[in-house]
């Protein structure tokens, strides 16, 4: 048996509902601003590093911003935002560890 649903409230479901292609821009952006914070090009490499980790952490939600995408999308950006932090300073760790290997080999050398 097929539930009948009245039109007011699909009506509210679909002004609720982001619209599909609002979605698929909003997990371009997101695909896009991780590629960024990630792995960005090798030009402007730092430049552009540091403008997506400002984007993830910008407390902003106006439209384009990384809470504006996440409710769009559904998502909680809490969760992301910690991650993104947890790698930084990971990889923080990595090249300051790079830098005094470096460092120490031109010593001994």
């Amino acid at each position: 048996m097929t539930q009948v649903t009245s039109p007011a409230i699909l009506k509210r479901q679909i002004e609720q509902t982001p619209d599909y292609n609002l979605q698929k821009l909003a997990r371009a952006i997101l695909a896009q601003a991780f590629s960024d914070a990630l792995s960005p090009s090798k030009r402007n490499r730092d430049e552009v590093r540091a403008d997506a980790l400002e984007w993830f952490f910008a407390t902003d939600d106006c439209a384009g911003s990384f809470d504006w995408i996440c409710a769009i999308l559904g998502l909680d950006p809490g969760p992301m935002r910690t991650w993104l932090q947890k790698r930084n300073a990971l990889e923080r760790d990595r090249r300051l560890a790079r830098k005094i290997r470096s460092s120490l080999c031109r010593g001994a050398g």
